[in-house]
């Protein structure tokens, strides 16, 4: 048994079949937009109408590159200055993967609590981010010889 509602008042505009018909249709249309409300969707955890997120997320993000950098220059100089050295090119290099790795780690886990979602997507979301800088930085500072 239903009750449905309806605007319309002339009562030969539509049959209470067909009222009913349309009011089954509109669950299938919302049930195609439920992903929406879904919170592995994102949408709703992006706009939290809290601007000091974006600050603190910003911030964050910063902060971390700025110390995680401090790290990864002299490796990646040492690896320059050591090329005849092949064991200690590969300390190098091998330091410098894990510090990549604590990298996406520490991203994924800002972007994690920046976007209240699970530590997976905030990795995917940090490998991402650091794609794109990275390409953005070599659209900039193309190396030298490459032109």
């Amino acid at each position: 048994c239903f009750i449905v509602a309806t605007h319309e008042l002339d009562p030969h505009a539509l049959a209470p079949h067909e009222i009913l018909t349309h009011y089954k249709n509109q669950q299938h249309a919302e049930r195609g937009f439920r992903f929406l409300k879904d919170p592995q969707f994102l949408a709703s955890s992006l706009y939290r109408k809290k601007p000091e997120r974006l600050m603190q997320t910003l911030t964050a993000i910063v902060g971390t590159g700025c110390i995680i950098s401090l790290f990864a220059i002299p490796l990646i100089y040492s690896g320059m200055l050591w090329q005849t050295g092949e064991v200690l090119q590969s300390v190098a290099a091998l330091f410098y993967l894990a510090l990549v790795i604590w990298n996406i780690m520490i991203l994924g886990h800002i972007l994690r609590h920046a976007l209240a979602t699970t530590l997976g997507f905030g990795i995917v979301f940090a490998i991402i981010y650091i794609v794109i800088t990275t390409y953005l930085i070599s659209l900039v500072f193309p190396a030298i010889g490459s032109q």
